[in-house]
């Protein structure tokens, strides 16, 4: 699963003396759980969007991830910033993250200020965000 901040630091930068190991991130494009991915998660497990790539995520020591949406169950669009699309995820989306065990997620995109009001629920939950 995924980590926690102070535990993805660690892993990150092990004190002195520690025995070296390779470490294998996994670097994922554009994770859409917004749209019509949200309306098929309202009957779909949390596991449904990852098909067959669950064992890839398994396999290394760091996930992270560009999400291309606002994961919230509040906000209005936020409209000063002109957009055909404002992209938000129900929180309980969150944990299609977490089943993936993404430890951190990149919300510098077009759709990072879809939302007025973004309450951090990626971070209650133990993912991080940059």
């Amino acid at each position: 699963g995924g980590t926690t901040g102070k535990r993805l630091v660690y892993k990150l930068f092990k004190p002195a003396g520690y025995e070296k190991a390779a470490m294998k991130f996994l670097f994922v494009g554009d994770v859409m759980l917004g749209r019509l991915v949200n309306d098929i998660l309202r009957e779909r497990p949390p596991v449904y969007p990852w098909g067959n790539t669950l064992p890839i995520f398994q396999g290394v020591d760091v996930r992270i991830c560009n999400l291309e949406c606002v994961i919230s169950d509040k906000g209005t669009p936020w409209l000063l910033t002109p957009k055909v699309f404002h992209f938000r995820s129900d929180a309980r989306n969150v944990e299609t993250l977490k089943i993936a065990g993404v430890d951190a997620v990149s919300l510098a995109n077009n759709h990072a200020l879809n939302l007025k009001h973004l309450p951090d629920v990626m971070k209650r939950r133990g993912v991080l965000r940059f």
